[in-house]
């Protein structure tokens, strides 16, 4: 199973689509009829890992149309991109009128100089420069996509869902953090909730509940039908069956995870 994306799903496709080209300078992959967008944030790969999606054309696949999307919240997912040097590129937003929840700080326990933002819909965003450790020379240049942050409340029982039930190796679980190897070139990890409420100003809220998801994490699989009824023999419960969506040119099926944190699982439909 390969992580392939993290896809936000928007009400104002086109408000979001020129923030993150536009304010943010990310190159869109594919621009499709003001309801799908791909952007290149990763470098060197030939997936582009970031992504948005109409919420009102995709609410129908996974039977939400009827719900609203969450407001009032505690955010259940943050997107990463660690960049060159955190403060210039607060400095550089900030002129472009970009508002920012902080202002950036060093977070030694994480060994990063960080800073947060939303972007038009609330979508939690940061921008990250790791810490001169014995990691330094890894650090990379340019703005690349990090990866994404799911944050969770029963961090236990989360790390149980994707290591036991979808089969991820853990790369690291301790104190409430943990992240996986998805077979890319970015990390996939959970966090409890309570580690960024303080940071962002949300102790006081709740997490989401009855509403439509604003974000998927999309993996591919070789056979998203082998993949379906493996899993279906775990007692993992989908919310529909594998299906071909020719206009996305795939072969799809969701799941949700202990959280409701929704998934899709997919193989490329053969084309000629």
């Amino acid at each position: 199973m390969k992580f392939c994306n993290v896809r936000l799903l928007v009400k104002d496709y086109r408000k979001v689509f020129n923030f993150y080209t536009q304010t943010l300078g990310f190159e869109a992959a594919f621009d499709v009829g003001d309801c799908y967008a791909s952007f290149k944030v990763l470098k060197d790969s030939d997936s582009e890992g970031l992504a948005i999606f109409l919420s009102d054309y995709f609410a129908p696949v996974v039977g939400n149309a009827d719900k609203s999307q969450p407001t009032g919240c505690r955010e259940k997912s943050e997107i990463g991109f660690e960049v060159e040097c955190v403060d210039s590129t607060y400095e550089t937003l900030k002129a472009k009128g970009v508002e920012f929840i902080n202002t950036p700080f060093d977070w030694k326990e994480a060994g990063m100089r960080i800073v947060y933002l939303y972007d038009p819909e609330g979508n939690l965003l940061s921008f990250y420069t790791m810490l001169e450790t014995e990691c330094a020379d890894e650090k990379r240049t340019g703005t690349n996509f990090g990866g994404v942050t799911t944050l969770v409340e029963d961090h236990k029982k989360c790390v149980e869902f994707y290591a036991e039930k979808l089969g991820l190796s853990i790369n690291y679980n301790e104190a409430g953090y943990a992240s996986f190897d998805v077979s890319a070139p970015i990390e996939f990890s959970l966090m409890e909730s309570h580690y960024q409420a303080a940071t962002l100003g949300n102790a006081n809220k709740p997490m989401p509940t009855n509403c439509r998801e604003k974000s998927l994490i999309s993996f591919y699989t070789e056979n998203v039908d082998e993949t379906y009824k493996a899993l279906s023999e775990k007692d993992v419960t989908f919310v529909n069956t594998p299906t071909d969506m020719p206009d996305w040119g795939m072969r799809v099926v969701h799941l949700r995870d202990s959280e409701e944190n929704l998934i899709e699982l997919y193989t490329p439909l053969v084309t000629e």
